[in-house]
């Protein structure tokens, strides 16, 4: 079966929600034991708050459709690796200072509840480009945010009225942001930490490069243990629906989550929420008896609440 079309159901348990707010799943690097972990972030289904709190009770695993014995859950404290994606196509030309205040809102934010993670700001408007590398310093990633700058000559009426016409003029850059999530993974997978993650968003305005392909972004988050947490901003013309099946692919295979928001008024509260999701996870320590295994499920025993993990199981 091909991975990037995997869909699983799970019926015996009342909800679960694997499609749900994630974080990085297991780390890829081999555990010692018969005692296995994997991350799993817990979100209110209506306000995609983060759940925290939650007994060991709560939860359920399975393994390649084996059910495993819960042994214990706690909330995660140990530094992450992240890299922000900021969309800095043609379609963001009418917010200029959107693109730059609300990712200095996710960095204050997630650099507060998690000072000693790490963030790198990268762009993705015609190419995925490192804006500021790796580091823990608020007020440097901070100043790097006033480098981003929309890029193209377009109104967002012209883009609007032309459809993907006209985003294909020279004049119109495009976004490259399936590349970037590959490209990032691979940079990501040389970092100390176990805990990696991408933050993007995104409008869903401009049209995306073909260079690489949704299974070949997969293929690279699941050899850096990296998941995908999605912002994506709805336009009156969409005209990325390779990415729309990218990100509905790859978020929830990775432990992340694709967001939806309607209007960019709601692109810095909901980047600082993300933030909060990300440094809110529970670490959920299992049983294997023996062997390996290749697929891993999470459940959640709550209504109301989505729960979530990387697909691939801990060696």
């Amino acid at each position: 079966m091909n991975r990037f079309l995997f869909r699983c159901r799970w019926p015996f348990v009342a909800a679960l929600m694997v499609v749900a707010a994630g974080a990085a799943g297991a780390a890829r690097e081999p555990q010692a034991g018969t005692e296995k972990s994997v991350y799993v972030m817990v979100t209110d289904a209506q306000t995609n708050k983060p759940v925290t709190g939650l007994p060991a009770s709560a939860f359920a695993i399975r393994e390649d459709n084996i059910d495993r014995d819960v042994v214990r859950v706690a909330q995660i404290t140990e530094p992450m690796s992240v890299v922000l994606l900021a969309d800095t196509t043609t379609a963001m030309l009418p917010y200029p200072t959107d693109l730059r205040t609300a990712p200095a809102a996710f960095i204050k934010r997630f650099l507060t509840n998690s000072p000693k993670s790490s963030l790198a700001l990268w762009e993705f408007g015609g190419a995925d480009i490192p804006v500021e590398t790796f580091t823990s310093d608020a007020a440097k990633l901070e100043q790097a945010t006033t480098k981003l700058f929309p890029k193209g000559t377009f109104s967002e009426v012209d883009m609007i009225a032309a459809g993907s016409a006209v985003l294909r003029g020279q004049n119109v850059v495009g976004s490259n942001l399936i590349e970037a999530l590959a490209g990032a993974s691979r940079v990501l997978a040389k970092r100390p930490e176990t805990r990696r993650v991408i933050v993007s968003f995104n409008s869903d305005l401009s049209t995306e490069s073909n260079g690489v392909t949704g299974q070949q972004a997969q293929n690279e988050l699941e050899k850096a243990n990296v998941s995908v947490l999605a912002l994506s901003m709805q336009a009156h013309v969409a005209n990325g629906p390779q990415r729309d099946n990218v990100l509905d692919g790859v978020c929830p295979y990775s432990g992340g989550r694709r967001i939806t928001i309607l209007g960019i008024q709601a692109l810095a509260a909901t980047l600082e929420n993300a933030s909060d999701i990300l440094t809110s996870q529970y670490v959920v320590t299992y049983s294997r008896p023996s062997g390996s295994a290749k697929q891993v499920l999470v459940g959640i025993k709550l209504q109301g609440v989505k729960a979530s993990t990387a697909r691939w199981a801990p060696k």
